[in-house]
């Protein structure tokens, strides 16, 4: 950043500044259950009695036997038609204490991951001093704009093995930039001073207008707005010791990066 002074009508203030940031996030869950894995696994058999009607004591998951012979059950049923969800699948029993395999446990669980990485430029620069000196005291102004720049993405593992709905827990992919054109002014000004009943009364007024263009980079779409923001305030300090302030404004919230992308669905 940088700053100085100006010879101006007078002493001028000014400032500017460049900033840059990158975040890099990594989230990682552990012990999600998957529902398809874990209905499987715990649908145990005796892989004799279910293929040939005679016990052999191998205790297998039933979606691993073949399918003409459990056909009627949709672990079966995924075996028929081909389907690779249950491969590596492992008996898990939840009875008892430290029973647990932790093979099947590992199938059964996965691990959730989401990669975030976030980046932002800025650029803004900003003058004030004073117009001139008016009847009650010097007529202030200040302007300046600004120029920002984010992106951010966020990408997530899939679960193994194509089971249906196997987004991570975060949600779905999500990504977008957000480009943000502001400038503003304001103005300081004194109406009275020094009478009996007020000390100093002034009023102050400030106008900003906001141009910003969101785009989505998982569905492609965007969005341009262009908004006003202002306020007017007045204060009247009746003594060095009462003061009364005044305000209306109109005032918004700027949409995070957040609020824009993570998991909404497609702006039609």
């Amino acid at each position: 950043g940088l700053k100085g002074e100006i010879d101006l009508l007078g002493t001028w203030k000014w400032d500017a500044y460049y900033q840059y940031g990158k975040t890099k996030t990594n989230i990682t869950t552990t012990g999600n259950r998957v529902n398809t894995f874990f209905a499987y696994a715990i649908d145990a058999v005796d892989a004799g009695a279910a293929t040939t009607g005679v016990p052999n004591g191998q205790i297998v998951c039933r979606a691993t036997l073949p399918g003409p012979a459990n056909r009627n059950t949709p672990a079966g049923s995924e075996q028929l038609y081909n389907q690779a969800n249950a491969a590596g699948c492992v008996p898990l029993n939840l009875l008892g204490q430290g029973t647990e395999n932790p093979a099947a446990t590992a199938y059964a669980f996965r691990d959730a991951i989401e990669d975030l990485t976030y980046s932002q430029h800025v650029l803004a620069g900003n003058l004030s001093g004073n117009l001139f000196d008016g009847w009650a005291g010097p007529i202030g102004l200040a302007l300046g704009g600004e120029y920002r720049f984010e992106r951010g993405f966020a990408v997530h593992n899939k679960l193994p093995f194509n089971v249906v709905n196997t987004n991570s827990p975060f949600g779905n992919d999500y990504g977008g930039s957000l480009k943000i054109l502001e400038g503003y002014v304001e103005t300081n000004v004194p109406v009275l001073r020094d009478l009996p009943f007020a000390d100093l009364i002034e009023v102050n007024g400030a106008w900003r207008h906001t141009h910003q263009t969101n785009k989505d980079n998982v569905t492609g779409n965007s969005k341009t707005r262009d908004f006003d923001t202002w306020k007017v305030s007045v204060t009247w300090d009746v003594t060095d010791w009462i003061r009364f302030r005044g305000t209306r404004s109109r005032d918004v919230r700027a949409a995070s990066f957040n609020d824009l992308y993570s998991n909404l669905p497609p702006v039609s």
